[in-house]
């Protein structure tokens, strides 16, 4: 039986949203902005306070259809987005959205959001055959990419007649008007550190207790933005899962760690989001900053799944998969003394799963020189001897394992 601390949907939608603003490394804030902005204009609109909950539940997972830093900045640089470009995006998050019980009610909200009001859109849907939330997000989120790093009321004028040369072709007319009425407080909040406080005030106000399958579509669906960042990471998450799950049954876990170290391989690489695709996809050896950009990964792991308390152990055992029994790993320098057995079973998994795989600067390794690193890896002190005697014992097994990309549960 699997059980869990309690856990809402308020904190699974916050953790989505912290994992969707490490996309493109620079709009650390962007999913509350547009959670903020769209539960605000909902309240100014008259919509009742189920409505707007909605709209901004939305708005934290509106772009949970992208995972490429190439992408994001293509849609963030401008008001006018690619058509195209902007519905591929769209049409994933409504996809991904509604394989997850607690936010299906928030795909077609997410779908809608880069709808044009009365310009051409690929789905011929406009003006209000455009559901009001879609219109709601669309003119919010186009605010917040148009937003200044500095004095935010200094620049309300320039962003308000930018939005009035788009209004009644990107924007519902009536929305802009809307916005521009409301009061200089709006602005100073959009643009403020207090976005998670007030929004926390408004939202986790309603407590919706999830179960643990909730928690596991919810790193399911994690671990399919990791893995979609780059063709070289195609189903490594769930590799390693089933790896670390198999090794976990075979040193003893209880049914209860084998799911918890599962839900850790899923979502180990979750800081991966925040590596630009131009260094995931470098087909040769990155440079010493490169390297530096890419060992920050576990450490926006560890940060963003720590903030859940019942993922407390799936926060560690997979943001560590990168430190060394010789404290010679990475991000905390941890040594064996600080790794329990769950560390190191995620560290042997990772190795594995990511020697055997093709990366850009290399194809997948054979078998024997697999096994010959992983045991050089034991020699350094680096791994745990036991866990890759345990691999190399059942070699093809585990392998087996990786290329199963059916999971558990």
């Amino acid at each position: 039986m699997i059980t869990h601390q309690s856990v809402t949907m308020y904190d699974l939608l916050m953790l989505l949203s912290r994992a969707l603003d490490l996309v493109g490394g620079d709009l650390s804030v962007h999913g509350l902005q547009v959670a903020y902005g769209a539960w605000r204009v909902g309240e100014a609109l008259g919509v009742d306070g189920q409505a707007q909950r909605g709209l901004a539940l939305a708005g934290l997972v509106h772009d949970v259809g992208m995972s490429s830093s190439r992408v994001r900045s293509q849609v963030t640089a401008s008001i006018e987005v690619d058509p195209l470009l902007a519905t591929e995006h769209a049409v994933e998050g409504q996809k991904r959205l509604s394989t997850v019980s607690y936010a299906k009610n928030l795909a077609d909200a997410v779908y809608f959001h880069h709808h044009r009001f009365s310009d051409p859109n690929p789905d011929g849907i406009q003006r209000d055959d455009i559901p009001l939330a879609g219109r709601i997000l669309h003119l919010v989120d186009r605010i917040t990419i148009s937003i200044p790093d500095d004095y935010i009321l200094t620049h309300r004028d320039r962003i308000l007649y930018r939005l009035g040369l788009f209004s009644d072709s990107h924007f519902d007319p009536k929305l802009v008007e809307l916005v521009g009425d409301l009061e200089p407080a709006f602005w100073l909040d959009l643009t403020s550190g207090y976005l998670e406080e007030i929004l926390r005030s408004f939202l986790a106000a309603e407590t919706i207790s999830l179960s643990a399958e909730d928690i596991v579509t919810t790193c399911r669906l994690l671990a399919n933005i990791i893995d979609d960042k780059s063709p070289f990471t195609h189903n490594h998450s769930v590799a390693v899962a089933n790896v670390a799950r198999e090794l976990a049954a075979r040193v003893g876990f209880s049914e209860q760690e084998q799911w918890e170290i599962e839900m850790a391989g899923l979502v180990h690489d979750l800081g991966k989001l925040a590596i630009p695709d131009e260094i995931l996809e470098k087909p040769g050896p990155l440079t010493s900053g490169e390297r530096q950009i890419m060992c920050q990964h576990p450490y926006h792991t560890y940060r963003i799944l720590s903030q859940v308390p019942a993922m407390a152990r799936i926060a560690r055992w997979g943001a560590l998969h990168h430190e060394r029994l010789d404290g010679s790993g990475y991000p905390f320098g941890l040594g064996a003394e600080e790794l329990d057995l769950g560390c190191r079973i995620l560290a042997v998994a990772d190795l594995f799963q990511a020697l055997s795989q093709d990366r850009p600067y290399r194809p997948a390794m054979a078998a024997d020189d697999v096994k010959s690193i992983l045991a050089s890896h034991v020699r350094e002190n680096k791994i745990s001897a036991e866990l890759v005697a345990l691999l190399l014992a059942d070699y093809d097994e585990f392998l087996q394992s990786a290329n199963n990309y059916a999971m558990s549960y």
